[in-house]
């Protein structure tokens, strides 16, 4: 292999040799991959909570039902508005309303203040801020995903960059942005951006209610999908019971989330292939039964609002 120095701070090496540094770096610079994985979901979270912020301690004056209910359901009176009231099923997200009711178990919801806020405001902006770490998670897993299928089918002889070798003093820079992760990571601060100058997108996560939860099971259910598709796993149980159990997550989150069991049949029966419609029919069957954990509420509920 013969290499030509330039005088600059690359090599070029020539074309006979594409793998030039069979080395495999650092272990402590792959150490620090996963670190800035979390550095970077951190940032675009708090990009997100810093527009929330302006809106101080606001929340929408529909949230109080739901809080009204966490709290009823939590001290053993169940699902009603106030003690002694009569059970009706005044609520229509019975997720969010787990979440809440779980917070309050745990101390943390209904309870006082935490850091001089009162608790009913921090904790439902906080799950607020989890959900959309949630989704800039999400942004990284697809953008990753899209990243490393185009590293696959590139034709190497429009390859840019293939043959050009930073030198010591860049490697590290050009380690971390040259790779699918590093171009991921980009994209996924790049979407925490856009989030974060909607106003609407910021007010109505951080407003009490289950939009943020909502848009998380939504955002999922779609990234769920598309790497399998560029995966080609799209048939599998695995995602078959994924797309499932995250439809039934967005309908029991808003009413409207109901209309997302049909994303994975649609997907599915739009990009199957000739001679696979037995597995399709598969996946399917899979994709309802995982559905179907949704069926398990009406029940649970009917027995709640029975007593």
């Amino acid at each position: 292999m013969t290499a030509f120095s330039t005088g600059r701070d690359v090599e070029i090496v020539s074309q006979k040799s594409p793998q030039v540094d069979k080395a495999p770096p650092s272990r402590s610079l792959l150490r620090r991959v996963p670190r800035s994985r979390l550095a970077a979901i951190v940032a675009g979270t708090a990009l997100i909570v810093g527009h929330a912020a302006l809106y101080g301690h606001w929340l929408i004056d529909d949230a109080g039902i739901t809080f009204a209910y966490a709290r009823s359901i939590a001290e053993g009176y169940g699902p009603v508005l106030q003690a002694g009231a009569t059970p009706v099923e005044g609520y229509s997200n019975p997720a969010w309303l787990a979440l809440l009711v779980a917070g309050r178990v745990l101390g943390l919801f209904d309870r006082g203040t935490i850091f001089g806020v009162p608790d009913y405001v921090l904790f439902p902006k906080a799950l607020g801020a989890l959900s959309c770490a949630g989704i800039l998670a999400a942004f990284y897993a697809a953008a990753r995903a899209t990243n490393q299928t185009l590293a696959r089918h590139r034709s190497p002889a429009v390859t840019v960059g293939e043959h050009l070798r930073p030198a010591s003093g860049a490697r590290r820079w050009s380690f971390r942005m040259n790779t699918a992760d590093g171009r991921a990571l980009l994209v996924m601060l790049a979407g925490a951006a856009l989030l974060a100058a909607n106003p609407s997108f910021v007010i109505w996560s951080f407003s009490g209610l289950e939009n943020s939860l909502y848009a998380l099971a939504v955002v999922l259910l779609a990234v769920v999908m598309y790497c399998a598709v560029l995966s080609g796993q799209l048939l599998s149980v695995k995602t078959a019971t994924a797309a499932g159990l995250l439809a039934a997550l967005a309908a029991l989150t808003r009413p409207d989330g109901v209309i997302y069991v049909a994303a994975f049949p649609l997907v599915a029966t739009c990009l199957v292939g000739r001679g696979r419609w037995l597995r399709t029919g598969g996946a399917l069957v899979v994709d309802a039964a995982a559905f179907s954990a949704l069926g398990g509420y009406g029940p649970v509920s009917w027995l709640c609002l029975s007593h």
